[in-house]
């Protein structure tokens, strides 16, 4: 038996059912639905089916066609079997009875030689979290200064507090299987202080605690595209915000999502931010790595410490950039998931320019050349003869050019 809430939201979301007739002919790319305040979320809006379509299209757009517990990917359905799903999983938000279907769990191997796990959801229920990950963001922006923060910046904010202070200590490490061991307590904690509407709040706690519901005590998904922001909402509050608190900016903090970086003046200094920061994370049931060794000082020739996805290091009153062993056995990896994709070489070569364009620091005119040929070998090893050894040239130097652009002071 339905609610007169819930016949009254069904009632409102049919408004929406000429539109996604529409949706399915039309080539217009939608927005999605988006808040300017927490209080102004409406249920009726964000679980209208023709905003679920436009959550659904960029997951499509964004690739990782990977299949939930059900087995479906994007390929095997057909755009009026899309809408059925959607449609169905609209009225499951408005009455209020939606619940994720258990994950598939997948094992993705790291660079050293141990493994991630994701749990995949299947397409609707990866849909609704994305949706609320559109819906939220915008706002979510403002309010948290490290959401959707590129390495680029990172790096950036690095080199300019190094100039700025002559600070070139670098204290480094990770947050100890950050995802699963996050408590859906505090998880949830943190945004009860940030929102009262009782919809949004629902529909929160049913993406952050799954299949599970009330039994499920820690982790989030990895595998959830509403997981990173639920992290990082959790992080700004309980990490960040006492952090500076304690320090006023000094040594600088470079966090990104777990990975956590201290611009320090000194190794003393280095070792009390980490001791401090173990403290602080313990209130909330996590812990540091601990594997990233003592504080170092950048400038040292034999610094050789991979940070996020590079070797930085100082040189002439710049940060330089070498590209760690890891780094290329993640483009490895890449390539590995490309060989059964319906157009692998077309996949192929855009795992390859992404990866090209995202080491832009590290390709000066003198590395260039050694790290393309290490690119073409490890196409090679995949089977891949298709990559432009020219046009890898040309994106390097773009990414460069970029690189040098971006981090000039302002």
């Amino acid at each position: 038996m339905v609610s007169g809430s819930g016949t009254s939201r069904l009632r409102n979301a049919r408004v929406s059912q000429r539109r996604e007739r529409r949706e399915q002919t039309s080539p217009r790319r939608r927005s999605p639905y988006t808040v300017e305040s927490l209080d102004s979320f409406e249920l009726e809006r964000f679980a209208a089916a023709d905003n679920l379509h436009v959550a659904y299209q960029t997951l499509e757009r964004e690739g990782g066609d990977a299949p939930g517990i059900d087995g479906l990917r994007f390929e095997n359905l057909s755009p009026g079997e899309v809408f059925g799903i959607l449609r169905a999983t609209s009225k499951c938000l408005l009455r209020q009875t939606y619940r994720p279907q258990e994950t598939r769990l997948v094992q993705i191997p790291k660079g050293d030689g141990r493994y991630r796990e994701l749990r995949l959801q299947c397409l609707a229920d990866r849909t609704v979290a994305k949706a609320l990950q559109l819906t939220l963001k915008p706002y979510w922006q403002t309010r948290l200064p490290r959401l959707g923060q590129d390495v680029w910046q990172i790096f950036a904010q690095m080199q300019r507090v190094m100039r700025e202070r002559g600070a070139y200590i670098l204290a480094i490490d990770d947050i100890r299987d950050c995802f699963p061991s996050a408590r859906i307590e505090d998880v949830l904690a943190c945004h009860r202080e940030q929102m009262t509407q009782p919809d949004l709040l629902w529909l929160v706690e049913r993406l952050v605690r799954g299949y599970e519901g009330p039994d499920r005590t820690t982790g989030l998904d990895q595998g959830s595209p509403f997981s990173p922001l639920a992290m990082e909402l959790l992080l700004h509050h309980r990490l960040d915000l006492p952090l500076e608190t304690r320090s006023q900016g000094y040594p600088l903090p470079l966090r990104y999502v777990d990975n956590l970086t201290f611009v320090c003046s000194s190794e003393r200094e280095g070792h009390e931010t980490l001791q401090t920061t173990g403290s602080i994370l313990s209130g909330i049931g996590l812990t540091l790595k601990g594997q990233d060794g003592e504080p170092q000082d950048i400038r040292d020739p034999q610094f050789n410490t991979a940070v996020l996805g590079f070797i930085p290091q100082w040189q002439n009153g710049q940060l330089t950039f070498g590209i760690p062993e890891s780094a290329y056995e993640d483009l490895g990896q890449g390539l590995f998931h490309t060989i059964n994709h319906p157009q692998t070489a077309k996949v192929a070569n855009r795992v390859v320019e992404g990866w090209i364009e995202a080491k832009g620091p590290a390709f000066t005119n003198r590395a260039a050349p050694e790290v393309i040929d290490r690119i073409l070998h490890i196409g090679r090893e995949y089977g891949y003869r298709c990559f432009c050894k020219k046009g890898l040239r040309r994106t390097a130097s773009k990414a460069r050019k970029r690189w040098i652009e971006f981090s000039q002071p302002s």
